[in-house]
């Protein structure tokens, strides 16, 4: 497992359906090694502080083997590797291996598994059609965030390495899986029992 790509981008303004925002979706990659903080990656930085960014979502991770799929269902988009928003398209991940709660060594820093992506205005807003949002969410090809345990410096190349796997066998598709239906009683408690979901989402999971 390693980093494939590792893609920064500062916030911009964008238009979508004549609405004006600020985004930090558009990341391009960079050959330099950076220093990752608790909360964000050195050249980094996110639009909306109040969903995106912060200790729960510091690093947004990509599996790159997906991006074969959506060549195949959006011909017409260049899939260049940051498209997706994140920072880390890796190699060797996968939503249904990967549990929430997972620790991984990253070139100097530990990361933990914290929750999946899930899309937004600003996600149709960057492929430049809404018909890829519904596709995304419902593929279990979500990607997910890290929180960040110990800082340090990455660089592309970087190898990922399990530092220890969750007790708690609750993936990252099985936390989309209960997003979508929340009426699953049996993820319902896995997802209230892990201690790496965020006390926000176990409140949205208790009262959904």
């Amino acid at each position: 497992m390693k980093i494939i790509s590792l893609n920064i981008g500062k916030p911009k303004e964008i238009i979508w359906k004549g609405k004006k925002s600020v985004s930090g979706i558009y990341k391009y990659p960079t050959d330099e090694k950076v220093f990752v903080s608790t909360t964000n990656i050195e050249g980094d930085g996110q639009g909306n502080l109040k969903v995106h960014g912060g200790i729960d979502k510091a690093v947004y991770v990509y599996p790159f083997e997906h991006y074969e799929y959506w060549k195949k269902i959006f011909p017409a988009i260049d899939f260049t590797t940051g498209i997706f928003g994140e920072n880390l398209s890796t190699e060797g991940l996968d939503e249904f291996e990967t549990c929430i709660g997972d620790k991984f060594s990253i070139g100097e820093i530990i990361v933990e598994v914290s929750e999946p992506r899930f899309p937004c205005v600003t996600f149709a807003a960057r492929f430049g059609t809404a018909d890829i949002v519904r596709p995304f969410l419902h593929s279990y090809k979500s990607g997910f965030y890290l929180r960040v345990l110990k800082e340090g410096k990455i660089q592309v190349g970087d190898s990922i390495t399990i530092f220890k796997k969750s007790d708690d066998k609750f993936t990252v598709a099985d936390f989309v899986k209960l997003y979508i239906n929340r009426d699953d009683s049996e993820l319902k408690k896995k997802a209230l029992v892990n201690n790496a979901v965020s006390d926000r989402w176990k409140e949205k999971f208790r009262n959904s």
